[in-house]
């Protein structure tokens, strides 16, 4: 089982990757058509950084929306309930990946 990081591109996507740094970025320049040099990709602190994942209705029964940025908080983003989780938690589930995947975007 591979160790998975997340990297922040350009500001903008969180890619997900089982691969090196530099394997990474080709794919992820080949795959957007944006140049990104290694000084532009930041290792991202998976245990304190995170981002909003939707979840179902049934998945939130008894909880409440509250909007706040805090792991385990509800909230609507962009007119969807979503769940606050850390990109630890995200990636739990990501062990037998054979390929980077954006798993989240500050442009979508």
């Amino acid at each position: 089982m591979a160790q998975i990081n997340v990297y922040l591109f350009e500001e903008c996507d969180y890619v997900a990757t089982p691969w090196e740094i530099e394997e990474t970025l080709g794919w992820y320049n080949e795959l957007t058509g944006v140049s990104v040099a290694k000084g532009y990709a930041e290792l991202i602190d998976q245990k304190s950084e995170g981002m909003w994942d939707e979840i179902s209705i049934e998945e939130a029964m008894g909880k409440v929306v509250t909007g706040d940025k805090i792991f385990g908080n509800l909230g609507y983003i962009n007119g969807q309930l979503c769940v606050c989780r850390s990109f630890n938690d995200v990636v739990k589930g990501m062990e037998d990946m054979s390929e980077p995947e954006i798993i989240a975007s500050t442009e979508y």
